[in-house]
């Protein structure tokens, strides 16, 4: 056997030591009772032995984790190498292209209030000459019938054209699709105005108030907060 094998070997019978031990405390601590001082002590060293495993355990694969961790920040850090300048290029023309967009999209709603507007000045002015046409036609009965009075009243009236229905006007994007490529859009806010907003859009400062409670304790007196405590054992260092 190698040495390389006997050093795997003892790492292995280590480990499965661990956690043959590890694994038997459950069932012990649900067996343990407490109920005299007695018990209560004897808890306490049960509890103490949990909390050495436990540091047998940190010890036995801390130096597993750093070494996990040494491997997997040199492994990031070479991605990073690499990745970084593509991300920046990638930044870049998607700045350009989302410029492109955004400018395309003000031409066509600019060129779609054009058309709009045209569209409601033509209607306007077809519903205008309708409404001569017939107050002309109007006039023309009026006076055959003999009512020349009625006719250049009607003739003198200012010509009012009703309301006039415009369909709107949508023009096609112009901004062609990349194959592979799709095009997300993210909504965002900023707030505008703190004193307009809603009291159900406002989060509780738990930072600033688990500082007052860890300085005061149980004097501490915030209105809508309860403030109460729990234990926890640990190591003291000592036998």
């Amino acid at each position: 056997m190698t040495e390389q094998a006997i050093v795997e070997r003892m790492e292995f019978n280590i480990l499965q030591r661990l956690e043959e031990r590890a694994l038997s405390y459950p069932a012990q601590a649900a067996a343990l009772s407490v109920f005299d001082a007695q018990s209560y002590l004897n808890a306490g060293d049960f509890l103490a032995g949990i909390k050495e495993l436990r540091r047998e355990v940190e010890v036995h694969h801390q130096p597993i984790i750093n070494a996990a961790h040494g491997a997997h920040r040199a492994a990031v850090d070479a991605k990073r190498r690499l990745d970084s300048p593509l991300a920046q290029a990638e930044a870049i023309i998607s700045q350009k292209r989302t410029v492109y967009r955004q400018e395309e999209t003000g031409r066509r709603l600019e060129e779609e209030r054009r058309l709009q507007a045209e569209a409601k000045r033509q209607a306007e002015e077809e519903a205008r000459k309708q409404t001569e046409e017939a107050q002309i036609q109007a006039a023309i009965e009026a006076e055959d019938n003999g009512d020349a009075v009625a006719a250049r009243e009607i003739l003198s009236a200012p010509v009012v054209a009703g309301p006039v229905l415009v369909p709107v006007v949508v023009l096609q994007k112009q901004v062609p699709k990349t194959a592979g490529l799709s095009i997300r859009t993210n909504w965002k806010f900023r707030i505008s105005s703190l004193e307009n907003l809603p009291d159900e859009y406002w989060i509780p400062d738990e930072i600033k108030i688990g500082q007052v409670v860890r300085a005061m304790k149980d004097q501490t007196r915030i209105p809508g907060v309860e403030v109460y405590s729990e234990e926890s054992e640990g190591r003291t260092g000592r036998g």
